[in-house]
Formats: C-alpha cells, sequence, structure tokens
C-alpha cells in the first residue's frame, strides 16, 4: 500500500496555519457565546421564578441525604440530583429539619410535610437559599450544551456541532427545566452521557471506555426512574453492534456484564448499602407492577437493590396506577393519552427547531448512513425513550418528561447541516428559533411556539407543569407593588405559602372583600389541587367553581403569564348576568 505524506498539523509539533487556527478561534468564541448566553438566562430564570411544586420538596429532600443520609424523604425518585443542587444551601447556612420524626408519615405526605417545616425554619432565606440551590443545576445544563455540541462535531463535523449547541440554547423546555430544583433536566443530560459512553464502547471495547460507560450508566440511573429505559437501550445498541461486528461480540457481552455489576454496585453504595438484598416477601408492594413480580417469585428472593430505592419505585408506580389529573385541548381526564406527548412537543418547541429536525430525518432516510452508524443508535434510543413515555407512562402532566428525548433530537439534526447548499436557510432557520425562544425569559416554563399562539392562547391546549407550576409569585408581588394593591384573594397552584414572597392575601376558599382576585392558570382551567393558607396550610383538593365564569372574563392583567387578574367588579357583573340568562 502506497504511503502518503501526513499533512503537519497543530498537534504534530508543527504550527496550524493560520486559516485553520481563526476557524478554531471563531469556533470557540461562537461556542462561549452560546454558553455564557445559556447560563445567563437560566441565571436569571433562577432568581426571577418563584418555587415551583415539585421544587418545594426536592431542595428539602436533597438536604436531608446529605445531613442525615435520610433517603426516605422524597424516594420517589433516587437522589443524586437532589443532592447536587442541595449543596450550596448547606453550606450556605440553610436550617434542616431532623428527618427521623417524618419516618411514620405515609409516603405520599412525607417530603410535603418536611418541606412544610423546612420552609417555616427557613422563611427569611428561602429564596436566596433556592437561588444557591439552583446554581448547581444551571452548571449541569450547561455541561449539556457541550455534551451535544461534541457529540454532533464527532459525527457531522464543527458546524453540525454549533447547530446542536444553537437549538439546544434555543430549547425552552430545558431552558425552564434547568433552571429549577428538579430531576428531568438533569436526567436528560446525564442520559444522554451514558447513551454515547456506550456507543463508543460498543464501536471500541476498550477497559476504559467501558468503565466510562459504567459510570455514566450508574448515574443516570440515580438521577430519575424514568432512565430504567436506559436499561433497554443498553441491550439494543449492544446487539446492533455485535450484529454489525460479530468480532466484537464477546467484548459487547462483557462489557454488559460489567456495567451491569457497576450499576449495581453504585445504586447499592449510594443508600449505603442500608437494605441491600432483603427478600421479595418482606415488602408491602402498593403498585400493581411489583405487587405482581412478587407474587411470581418465592418469598426469600433476595432484591439486589437499597430499600428505599425500591420503595420509592414502588410509591411512584402507585401514585400512577391511581392516576395523576391531565389536560389536554381543554379537556380534563385522568391517566394517558397516546396524542398529549405528540401535541406537547408540537407546541412547545420552537417551530424552527421542528422544521430543522424534520430537514435532519429527511436527509437521514435520503441518503442512509452505515449499518453500525452512531446516528442509527441514537435513534434507537431516542425512539425507546418516546415509545416508554407516550405508549407507556400513565402520566401526561407535561412535556418535561420528554427531555430525554432533546438532546439526542438536537445531536441528529446536526444532519441537517451536512448539505451545502442549504446550510444557509438551516442557520437562518436556528437564528429564528433563538429569537423565538429566547425573548420568554425569564419565563420559559409557559413557553408555546407560534404554531400554537404564544403563551396566552396556549393555556387552551395544555397546563399543569407546561404552563403554570406555581412560579410567578413573584411577578405577582411586582404587580401588587406597581398597582399599590395591598391584598388580593388568592387562587394559586403551588406548595409554598405565597407570604413568604411577600403577598397578603386571602385563599380563593374563603369570602374576601379584595378589589382584585388572583388565579392561577391551573385554576382558571378547572382544574383541582390543594390550595395554599397564610401560615404554612393548605387546603384539601379544591377546583374553582367560577372558572368556567373566569374564561369569557377580560382579565385587568395576567402577570408572569400565568396569573390572571380579575376585577372583583367585573367578576360580579358576570355572575349576574349569568344568572339573568339562566
Amino acid at each position: 500500500m502506497q504511503e502518503t505524506e501526513r499533512k503537519p498539523t497543530a498537534s504534530s509539533g508543527t504550527a496550524a496555519p493560520a486559516g485553520q487556527r481563526r476557524g478554531n478561534l471563531g469556533v470557540a468564541v461562537a461556542l462561549s457565546l452560546l454558553l455564557v448566553v445559556h447560563a445567563a438566562l437560566l441565571t436569571v430564570s433562577a432568581a426571577r421564578n418563584s418555587v415551583t411544586v415539585d421544587e418545594y420538596a426536592h431542595l428539602p429532600a436533597g438536604l436531608a441525604y446529605l445531613k442525615y443520609g435520610e433517603w426516605s424523604i422524597y424516594h420517589q425518585s433516587p437522589p443524586l440530583l437532589r443532592m447536587w443542587a442541595a449543596w450550596p444551601a448547606l453550606l450556605g447556612g440553610a436550617e434542616v429539619p431532623p428527618a427521623t420524626k417524618f419516618r411514620d408519615d405515609s409516603p405520599a405526605d412525607r417530603h410535603w410535610n418536611y418541606a412544610d417545616e423546612y420552609a417555616a425554619l427557613n422563611r427569611d432565606r428561602y429564596h436566596s437559599l433556592l437561588i444557591a440551590a439552583r446554581l448547581p443545576m444551571i452548571a449541569l445544563s450547561a455541561a449539556g450544551l457541550l455534551l451535544v455540541y461534541g457529540i454532533a462535531r464527532t459525527l457531522h463535523g464543527t458546524g453540525a456541532g454549533l447547530l446542536a449547541a444553537t437549538l439546544y440554547a434555543a430549547c425552552p423546555n430545558l431552558a425552564a427545566n434547568g433552571s429549577i430544583v428538579g430531576t428531568d433536566a438533569g436526567t436528560a443530560v446525564v442520559s444522554l452521557a451514558a447513551i454515547w459512553c456506550w456507543i463508543r464502547f460498543c464501536r471500541q471495547p476498550t477497559t476504559g471506555r467501558c468503565a466510562l460507560a459504567g459510570a455514566a450508566l450508574s448515574a443516570a440511573l440515580l438521577c430519575k426512574f424514568s432512565a430504567l429505559l436506559l436499561i433497554p437501550i443498553v441491550a439494543i445498541i449492544a446487539a446492533w453492534s455485535a450484529v454489525a461486528d460479530p468480532r466484537r461480540t464477546r467484548s459487547i457481552v462483557a462489557g454488559v456484564t460489567v456495567v451491569t455489576v457497576f450499576a449495581l454496585l453504585a445504586i447499592n453504595l449510594a443508600y449505603g448499602y442500608r437494605g441491600s438484598f432483603t427478600a421479595i416477601g418482606e415488602y408491602r408492594f402498593g403498585s400493581t407492577l411489583l405487587r405482581a413480580v412478587q407474587s411470581n417469585l418465592p418469598a426469600a428472593t433476595p432484591v439486589p437493590l437499597p430499600r428505599e430505592f425500591v420503595r420509592g419505585f414502588d410509591e411512584q408506580k402507585r401514585e400512577a396506577d391511581l392516576g395523576y389529573p391531565a389536560y389536554l385541548l381543554g379537556e380534563q381526564y385522568r391517566g394517558r393519552r397516546w396524542l398529549y406527548y405528540p401535541v406537547a412537543v408540537a407546541v412547545k418547541t420552537p417551530a424552527a427547531t421542528l422544521i430543522i429536525i424534520a430537514v435532519a430525518v429527511a436527509t437521514l432516510l435520503a441518503r442512509p448512513p452505515a449499518r453500525d452508524d452512531p446516528q442509527w443508535m441514537l435513534v434507537a434510543a431516542a425512539a425507546t425513550f418516546a415509545i416508554g413515555f407516550v405508549v407507556l407512562a400513565p402520566i401526561n402532566i407535561g412535556v418535561r418528561y420528554l427531555l430525554p428525548i432533546f438532546p439526542i433530537a438536537f445531536v441528529l439534526a446536526g444532519a441537517a447541516w451536512t448539505g451545502r447548499r442549504r446550510k444557509p436557510a438551516v442557520a437562518l432557520l436556528a437564528g429564528i428559533a433563538m429569537i423565538e425562544s429566547l425573548p420568554a425569559a425569564p419565563r420559559f416554563i409557559p413557553f408555546f411556539n407560534v404554531i400554537a399562539g404564544g403563551p396566552i392562547n396556549g393555556q387552551s391546549i395544555l397546563n399543569d407543569s407546561n404552563v403554570d407550576w406555581g412560579q410567578a409569585l413573584i411577578d405577582l408581588r411586582r404587580w401588587m407593588r406597581d398597582n399599590q394593591v395591598d391584598r388580593v384573594q388568592l387562587a394559586y397552584f403551588g406548595r409554598i405559602d405565597p407570604q413568604i414572597y411577600g403577598i397578603a392575601y386571602t385563599p380563593a376558599t374563603q369570602s374576601g372583600g379584595e378589589r382584585f382576585i388572583a388565579v392561577s392558570s391551573y385554576f382558571r382551567a378547572g382544574m383541582a389541587y390543594r390550595m395554599p393558607t397564610p401560615g404554612g396550610g393548605r387546603t384539601g383538593f379544591v377546583d374553582l367553581p367560577i372558572a368556567p365564569l373566569l374564561r369569557r372574563i377580560q382579565p385587568v392583567a395576567v402577570v408572569g403569564d400565568v396569573i390572571w387578574i380579575y376585577d372583583r367588579a367585573d367578576v360580579i357583573e358576570a355572575m349576574k348576568s349569568r344568572d339573568n340568562v339562566r
């Protein structure tokens, strides 16, 4: 074979050409700019948004893990991301309530009760501690941007990497969840890392790559129970790679064994091996799934997982069995509908991003890559997540459940950059995606694209954590201050006592004479939830009987895009008109 002369490169000791150096500098500047913009917008969002519903319990739970090793608090998800978020608040002097006295509370209430006590102890510093806890989540989201860039660059080159990073930075759903203490955005980032590490191992098995894949998979499984979908993804990629090159089969089988053992050890280590290998007959399962498993195994069968990991998974499945309330296209229901997530993606993703992804899909279909190309493995991973959430998961409460698909989709969207003639159009679309998404800051949670008509019109399509997750109390406080309103009657969808954010209010469940009535979008849509009451209490599950009437009244204002302000005189007049019609 004739040898070809190797061109000098910077890595071989010879200076790179000036044009290449300028190109590398331009890429570094562009990527740094995307990182800075992404981190800055998320930081502003972290400061400007009040605590969200689930976040109210996430942070105290993470503090309980770090200080007391008390895994029973909010065990419906594994502890890693909550611990990652909680350490700045712990170092910042947060008062952490003793956790042992909450062990006898029901699993459904334990974390809320614990969060109530945390809020009472840290009332004067509540939001500043929350901001501190949100910062590590922002750092993790920024790491996800770099990861997406690196993978897309590996597959399609630098331009594709920058395109993928731009779509990531312009994703309002990642921005919304990456700027709060939660488990969704972090799971998406760590899951992509696990998938890519495993693909790299299967394509070129080495000990180092196997160890890295095992570590990444373990971290993902400790983020959220939905990451258990990585198990079939690992199997699919392994089988795919072994068929593509049978010479790797033995190494891949060995790798599957190693990462499985690695993950089991890591999960047990994270929980301090508490209750590991408890006989399955000793558990009192509440979910249909685990009761079925239990009934088909000998009672003495040891479960090679920590007790609270198993109990948490069971509790999550039990809650899902009960059927979460959902809202789609103006209709309430319980459980799942297959149309929910396709609609959510269609209206919650910037329209230009959807077009770019469609171009990438068309490119892959028109010029299919080689059979063992990593793109097909990423497609298989995205499809597995989609099937798991759209078809199997009985929960329709937010597009956030699909977040693991988004970074994968952005990596695959890099294929749209491979056609020279369409690069200007694709670059323009990426810019339009940024223009559509970024002005929504700091209100990324209620983002809806131009197809849906923006955040106000979108509330007739979806609700819950897609729209109103309790994040607008600071906006309400600012509106009250600017309009010299001392007190409102309030129907607030959230767990925190609004008084902690400086809002004087009468709950909508009590009679009040305040001029203005403030109603969270969730209650305006007719959904039922507990309302907070002054002093840290809350009502039972209630809806707002006048919600249909409110949807026909012109509001005085809509603050934070999700809290609708009505003049009481307008409401009374509308009620009289309705009664007269009757």
